[in-house]
């Protein structure tokens, strides 16, 4: 399906091709170039990105210019869904415009302003090439335009500024684009509780860690009963808000002159409409902090290998023996870094370079996350940035540098002593040994972790015709390991392949030489004749019998010696 506009001018498009080329060699630059003053918020990558005019969602300036150009892998074309073209109406949009073309065929879309907008959000070009182009002069309000786009994989590709709301279906997948963690828009809720369906959809996903907003990714979710509280968290970069559903309260009998509840808590009491109380009822602190409807949806976000992993043992570069000024002793010993302790956490000794703590998991798992806190209620030390590393020996270790590959990741860490942070690995690891290096902290390096994943189990795929031990492919699960012995025999799984060909090998060898004995044999027999005289010999005379006996055989097997005849 095309979005309107059809071919745009010819002289147009030229004049904006031809400015963009002034700009810079835009088209001798690999995919996700951009050239020019007007350009905002920008995220290219090859398979999805976005992009925004200057001061998106405000007013975009006069007399400004950006050109970017988008390129699909080869054998795909793009698909590019326009998010928000808000630009001040002209006649034929010659003061503000958007253009899309394609130089290789000539193709063009467009131009776009406010009086002059797509038919349909999303366009679908037949192209792996495309340039955008912005253009404005001098106007007095627009917001100017948001574009977001993926490759022809992945059709069901959605704006960053699409929101729970406009969906009605109970489960719902989509495909986010690249780079709307900073896109404007507010989100409800945190990846336990879920997220009020008026939050932006693809933001709230970067948030529950379910998409890396660098990547972009595949997005699943269920719209279930929504609820009346909704908690703030801090997660993979993104704060999210607080959101409670209320009204105006009417206290019973008896209950005036009960103190305030407090900022941000609800007074223990029935809210109904307050058409139905008495003026004398109504208490000073009944409030509307947010107007909801009882039929507000939650998103639930599908994110499998989400559990919080035990970990067998903790260690430290260094720990804190505390002597407060009352001579109390305060041990800041590494065991004290598990989330689920109570009181103090983990602290390095104060002066320690290079600080680090390490974790045990005991055996080799799926690891999806991580989550951090400060000291505790009464002290105030936290760490507000940190490296990962990981190892599977607990002697070499590997930093852990996220979908980029090109340098090591920095975690932001808590902004306060009390509250959990949460930040997904996307990629994930699969280690025994997590080391977390705090980059930057307050007061003193303190903190509490837990690490999020499941374990690992083994499945086998046999190869079909040929006999060989089953090979093992890793897959991450919330069930335990199983394995399937072969019985009498054991095989290490990583030599099982070498040891299966020594055995046919040795096993070949043996039918060989069988088959070599028993075809000499043969020979042998057929070499001696049937007689059983030696080659080479005459045969003697027979001997004469002895007097008075008469020769053995078959032939004189029955006759009997003749008693008259006489013996010479």
């Amino acid at each position: 399906m095309r979005a309107g506009g059809g071919a745009a001018p010819g002289a147009l498009a030229l004049a904006l091709v031809r400015r963009c080329l002034l700009l810079g060699p835009l088209g001798l630059r690999s995919a996700g170039a951009q050239d020019g003053n007007g350009c905002g918020h920008t995220l290219l990558t090859p398979h999805s990105g976005t992009l925004s005019s200057k001061n998106y969602p405000g007013t975009y300036p006069n007399h400004t210019m950006c050109c970017w150009r988008l390129q699909a892998p080869p054998g795909t074309s793009l698909l590019l869904a326009l998010g928000d073209v808000d630009l001040e109406p002209s006649e034929h949009c010659a003061h503000s415009s958007l253009l899309l073309a394609d130089p290789q065929t000539g193709t063009a879309y467009g131009p776009y302003c406010r009086n002059s907008v797509p038919s349909a959000p999303l366009l679908v070009t037949n192209s792996s090439t495309v340039t955008v182009m912005f253009n404005s002069t001098s106007h007095r309000s627009g917001r100017g335009l948001l574009l977001s786009y993926a490759t022809s994989q992945h059709p069901d590709l959605v704006s960053c500024l699409v929101r729970g709301t406009h969906y009605t279906q109970e489960h719902v997948s989509v495909y986010c684009p690249a780079g709307c963690k900073d896109i404007h828009g507010d989100i409800w809720g945190n990846p336990s509780q879920g997220y009020r369906d008026t939050s932006v959809l693809c933001k709230a996903a970067v948030h529950a860690g379910v998409i890396a907003d660098e990547l972009g990714g595949q997005v699943t979710l269920s719209r279930e009963k929504g609820i009346t509280l909704y908690e703030s968290a801090f997660a993979n970069g993104l704060r999210s808000k607080r959101w409670v559903r209320s009204g105006w309260g009417c206290a019973p009998h008896g209950a005036v002159g009960h103190t305030h509840a407090g900022p941000g808590k609800l007074p223990p009491l029935r809210f109904r409409d307050p058409r139905v109380c008495s003026p004398h009822l109504m208490l000073p602190w009944c409030f509307l902090p947010h107007r909801g409807s009882l039929s507000e949806k939650r998103l639930i976000f599908h994110k499998a290998c989400d559990d919080v992993l035990e970990v067998v043992a903790f260690n430290a570069s260094s720990w804190w023996h505390e002597v407060n000024v009352l001579g109390q002793d305060r041990a800041w010993v590494a065991e004290r870094a598990a989330l689920s302790t109570t009181g103090h956490s983990w602290a390095a000794e104060p002066g320690t370079e290079a600080a680090w703590l390490e974790l045990d998991l005991g055996t080799r798992r799926n690891v999806t996350g991580i989550i951090t806190k400060g000291s505790s209620e009464q002290h105030n030390y936290y760490v507000t940035s940190y490296h990962v590393s990981s190892s599977r020996d607990g002697k070499n270790w590997r930093p852990y540098r996220g979908s980029s590959g090109q340098e090591d990741k920095v975690f932001e860490g808590n902004a306060d002593s009390q509250g959990e942070v949460s930040n997904a690995f996307i990629p994930p690891m699969v280690t025994r040994y997590i080391r977390v290096t705090p980059q930057s902290w307050h007061q003193h390096v303190a903190m509490k972790v837990a690490v999020v994943g499941c374990q690992l189990v083994r499945v086998h795929a046999p190869r079909p015709y040929v006999p060989s031990v089953p090979r093992e492919v890793l897959e991450p699960t919330s069930r335990p390991a199983s394995h399937t012995p072969i019985p009498g025999i054991t095989l290490d799984p990583e030599k099982a392949g070498s040891t299966l060909l020594v055995m046919l090998l040795i096993g070949g060898f043996v039918l060989l030489c069988s088959c070599l004995l028993l075809l000499a044999f043969l020979c042998h027999r057929k070499r001696v004749p049937q007689t059983g005289v030696e080659p080479g010999l005459l045969p003697a005379e027979p001997a004469s019998p002895q007097p008075g006996l008469l020769p053995h055989g078959p032939h004189t097997r029955g006759l009997q010696p003749d008693p008259f005849t006489r013996v010479r």
